[in-house]
């Protein structure tokens, strides 16, 4: 393995001007800019090696570290041999019944790995640490429909196109500079007078001991698919499609997704668990005289709903339409069941001023006007499907529906009025 020497070019007695001229010189000779775009990736290597050896014999504390230790370290201080002078942790320096492996659990750490010069546990991760994990933001209507995620990244694994070396054919991949291949970096610790030595795994190759471009990684495609009605917030897991380590299972892929409301869509509707909130607003005559409207609310699947209030029923504010079925796909249910759809009623009355013949129904009309229906769930971009879904629904006064609902209605907290959500495992099962 070249010195920091070596990978300049200079003797190890070379001064300081010498050291930044070879450094100048090599730094010209293999800058990426400088070279043809065939040779750019050794040469990305080759410069973070030498700029590394820069960096350290032109420090002069840094340089002397070196040219007693031998090998890069990140603090100043003693080998593991230097605690030889205390007659090892067996004899006298610490008394016979001290022996390493009770120093070692004292301060968390393995001495006979750094005996032997390997990167021991270094390389072991956690089974957590071998799953990888992407956050995504969706939408009601993911939700509503699910949705397919296709994720490309770069995984640890035993690859066959790159023989489990997880690079391109004919990548480059160099001993790692900062660690010279070892995978570890020595820090240093004193405590109460006493010096010791302390392998940890190196930061810059994650303790493999080899450096290579990331854009030779191999990568890999999962595809996670949201079911419908998924909730809000939830986690798909793929197993075994994360890094893969000898001796360990193998990592997961993780796709966490959190439903967030797009500030550039209108969205119409409002979700309570299984169920669908919305408002529409209807005209005085309509809510007394009743009505039938063919377009009443368009579902997220764009299909109309038709609602038919039969004459004499009066709808009063507070009141809200339920319809059946007609809220988010509950994942698993027997049935393929949904949830209901609350449509809030918002009763649009006539201007001051109006005056009425008693008894005189269609004059009343003629005063009050037939307002147009104009649901705010009928604000849909989409196409308008002539086609309408004939609807079993309930009318039921405030007092009759969640608590949650009145609140999405009023605009405000309500506790004084409603029911509660919970319809009962058997409601909930059969989505009811």
């Amino acid at each position: 393995m070249a010195s920091l020497y070596e990978v300049l070019g200079v003797e190890s007695s070379a001064t300081e001007g010498e050291i930044r001229k070879a450094y100048r010189k090599l730094a010209l000779k293999f800058h990426p800019d400088k070279v043809s775009p065939e040779e750019r990736e050794t040469s990305e290597i080759k410069f973070k090696e030498i700029t590394e050896a820069y960096e350290i014999l032109c420090d002069e504390d840094k340089r002397r570290d070196y040219d007693l230790g031998g090998s890069r370290r990140e603090a100043p201080g003693y080998s593991f041999n230097d605690f030889e002078e205390f007659g090892g942790f067996g004899g006298g320096g610490f008394g016979g019944d001290f022996d390493a492996d009770d120093f070692a659990n004292f301060f968390g750490t393995n001495f006979n790995a750094r005996r032997s010069g390997g990167n021991s546990s270094f390389n072991h991760p956690n089974v957590g640490e071998l799953d990888i994990k992407f956050e995504i933001n969706v939408t009601l209507k993911d939700l509503y429909f699910g949705k397919l995620i296709k994720k490309t990244y770069k995984r640890d694994t035993i690859c066959i196109k790159c023989n489990g070396k997880g690079l391109r054919k004919n990548a480059v991949e160099i001993d790692c500079p900062a660690c010279r291949g070892l995978g570890v970096v020595e820090e240093y610790r004193r405590m109460g007078g006493m010096a010791f030595v302390e392998r940890v795994k190196c930061r810059q190759c994650d303790g493999k001991g080899k450096y290579s471009r990331p854009d030779d990684k191999c990568q890999c495609t999962c595809e996670f698919q949201i079911q419908r009605g998924s909730p809000n917030e939830g986690e798909v897991t793929i197993n075994d499609m994360g890094h893969i380590k000898p001796n360990l299972p193998k990592g997961r892929a993780i796709l966490k997704f959190t439903y967030t409301k797009d500030p550039k869509e209108n969205e119409l509707f409002h979700r309570e668990g299984n169920d669908l909130y919305t408002k529409i607003s209807v005209s005085l005559v309509d809510a007394l005289c009743g009505f039938e409207n063919e377009k009443l609310v368009q579902t997220l699947d764009h299909r109309w709903l038709n609602v038919k209030v039969p004459m004499g029923k009066v709808l009063k504010p507070g009141d809200c339409i339920v319809i059946k079925g007609e809220g988010m796909p509950i994942p698993g249910s027997m049935f393929n069941s949904s949830g209901d759809l609350f449509i809030g009623i918002e009763i649009i009355f006539p201007k001051d001023g109006w005056m009425v013949e008693r008894g005189d129904r269609n004059r009343l009309m003629d005063i009050l006007g037939h307002v147009e229906n104009k649901p705010d769930a009928n604000d849909n971009d989409q196409t308008d499907d002539e086609k309408s879904t004939p609807t079993v629904f309930q009318i039921k006064e405030k007092d009759a529906v969640p608590k949650s609902f009145n609140t999405y209605v009023n605009n405000t907290e309500v506790k004084t009025f409603g029911t509660g959500n919970d319809k009962g495992w058997f409601g909930g099962w059969f989505g009811w």
